[in-house]
């Protein structure tokens, strides 16, 4: 089998231009390329696209999949059993968390949580974010996550009380600004926005543009059936003015 650049992103769906930066970086060189700059691949370069592919759902980093395409067998198999603990983790995390947001469109729905609830909804989702903790130590530093669990330390119930209901009155206004047609750019959303993100200052974790678009892709990708149940387009909406806002930003 051989087949042209345009013919293989066609079969693969990748872009003829990102064939042409793999080729670049030496992860998929074709097997064929004749002196008018024409590339040809033969069976063995797409199976090993193929791999780059399932690599790269795996979430690996395009440097990392070249050095795993380089080991032999017994060795891709011990890196993808790895990765596989590491997504298993992540999925259960997020299954709790929306178990945790589903009791929310709970109280949406008139059946509002006690003071009990709340403070215990709080607890859990403290404990669940205790499993995010190493990923965030490795992006802060171990001192700058030291300080942070510190100050987790000293929130009280009252304080957990308090944040329970800000979130909750958060995306009241939110869907209340959708009903009213408001724009998610607009100066009233953005300042809510901020606000909103402002709450991580109570942990002094930083508020850069990646870890607001971080926030955007957790609430608005990995959690977007549940935000559509409380309201249709708040997923979309939220992700614009999370957008928005973090496009503000100075880094």
């Amino acid at each position: 089998m051989e087949v042209s650049v345009e013919e293989l992103a066609k079969l693969s769906g990748v872009s003829v231009r990102t064939l042409h930066y793999y080729d670049e970086i030496g992860l998929l060189k074709p097997a064929i390329r004749l002196s008018n700059g024409r590339r040809t691949y033969t069976t063995e370069e797409c199976l090993r696209l193929m791999e780059i592919l399932f690599f790269k759902k795996s979430k690996f980093s395009l440097r990392k999949i070249q050095a795993i395409l380089d080991l032999k067998n017994a060795d891709k198999i011990a890196a993808l059993l790895k990765q596989e603990e590491v997504l298993l983790k992540e999925i259960k995390n997020i299954e709790n968390i929306t178990k945790s947001i589903e009791r929310i469109v709970y109280h949406y729905k008139g059946n509002k949580m006690t003071k009990v609830e709340v403070v215990n909804e709080f607890k859990n989702i403290e404990n669940k974010m205790k499993a995010f903790e190493k990923e965030s130590e490795k992006i802060l530093g171990k001192e700058k996550m030291d300080e942070v669990r510190e100050k987790c330390k000293e929130i009280s119930k009252d304080e957990m009380e308090q944040s329970a209901r800000w979130n909750i009155q958060f995306f009241e206004k939110l869907v209340d600004a959708m009903k009213s047609n408001i724009s998610a750019r607009a100066p009233e959303i953005q300042k809510l926005m901020k606000e909103y993100f402002e709450q991580s200052k109570k942990y002094d974790l930083p508020i850069t543009k990646q870890s607001c678009l971080r926030i955007r892709d957790v609430l608005c990708k990995d959690l977007f059936e549940t935000y559509e149940r409380v309201h249709h387009g708040l997923p979309k909406f939220l992700s614009v003015a999370i957008e928005t806002y973090a496009g503000s930003l100075t880094e």
